[in-house]
């Protein structure tokens, strides 16, 4: 077995509402909110988290969402870490 490539996390986390279950994986999806049925454009448009999935496709990262109703959400992006060569 070969040496493990190195990897980055990077965590963001909030005490919001959380998200429940069966929407975890619709909030990554273009136009999609929890709480917004109105499509009140003061609260976005739905797409940050779709551009994220997307960004983070093309990155070669991992993508995780750890949510619970009333606790808050954690969202992780992995990526294969690299080297600086302190150039440009």
């Amino acid at each position: 077995a070969g040496a493990l490539e190195p990897r980055v996390r990077i965590s963001v986390r909030d005490t919001g509402i959380g998200i429940a279950a069966a929407d975890q994986q619709r909030v990554f999806e273009d136009f999609y909110q929890v709480g917004n049925a109105e499509r009140s454009r003061s609260k976005g448009l739905g797409l940050g988290l779709a551009i994220v999935r997307r960004q983070a496709h093309l990155l070669g990262a991992s993508l995780r969402l750890d949510s619970r109703l009333g606790e808050g959400s954690c969202f992780e992006v992995e990526l294969p870490a690299v080297a600086h060569d302190g150039h440009g």
